[in-house]
């Protein structure tokens, strides 16, 4: 690994057309990659591309409006990372595991509509805990309206996003399995809406279920779910009263 690596210049690589795995692993003094627009005519991007690149604080992913396919550890662990512009990934149906996971300075998503084609959500999308470790979170939001394709999310679906105080599961409908881990750890969110979003789920894999969502009080909606959600639900928070 390139540890010592500060700036990179990928002018040359117009011909690229596939980044194998390990692009820049580890380059955790990597500041700025300059002239990124030369992997303009890359289609796939394998396993663990730029992870663990520690003072990158931005990055265009506007060039990569070529991209089909996003390995796993998409930037792991780019924790100084403050911003990310999703636009450019309307080609990508699968999100793999660890997608941005352990950004613990990324405060703003934006354009993530780049990814309403998606239809599976990998393990650890957006996760900031798991059970040997923990990042502080800055995510104050983010859209999951976009993800009306989405069949199926994976576990430690935003894990640990501490910051987080409103999501809108309205998107989910065609979701009918949720994974271990689900929300586990957004110590402030305060609001699910658009329950109903999730009336499709009949069966949950694991034990945890919102586990640490600790300023959750009520879910307006959750009768409407199946038994096997809306039995959690009651053992969460109080039953609203008619």
């Amino acid at each position: 690994a390139g540890f010592l690596l500060e700036t990179v210049d990928l002018s040359a690589f117009g011909k690229v057309t596939l980044i194998n795995d390990a692009f820049l692993y580890e380059c955790s003094s990597l500041k700025t990659i300059s002239n990124i627009s030369g992997l303009e005519n890359v289609t796939c991007i394998k396993d663990w591309f730029l992870l663990c690149c520690r003072s990158l604080v931005s990055i265009d992913l506007t060039v990569f409006k070529k991209i089909e396919c996003i390995g796993l550890s998409f930037l792991f662990e780019c924790s100084a990372l403050e911003s990310v512009d999703l636009s450019s990934l309307e080609k990508v149906i699968h999100i793999n595991d660890f997608f941005l996971a352990f950004t613990s300075n990324l405060k703003t998503i934006s354009n993530i509509s780049g990814l309403r084609n998606a239809k599976s959500i990998g393990n650890y999308f957006l996760c900031f805990s798991t059970s040997v470790r923990e990042l502080h979170s800055s995510l104050i939001s983010i859209d999951l309206s976009v993800f009306t394709d989405v069949e199926k999310i994976g576990e430690s679906f935003l894990r640990g996003g501490s910051m987080l105080q409103d999501l809108d599961m309205s998107a989910f409908e065609k979701v009918t399995l949720l994974s271990n881990r689900f929300l586990d750890d957004c110590s402030s969110l305060k609001q699910i809406s658009n329950i109903s979003g999730l009336r499709n789920v009949t069966s949950r894999r694991g034990a945890a279920f919102l586990k640490g969502c600790t300023s959750l009080t009520s879910v307006p909606g959750y009768e409407c779910l199946n038994e096997v959600l809306k039995n959690e639900f009651e053992k969460l928070i109080e039953r609203p009263t008619c």
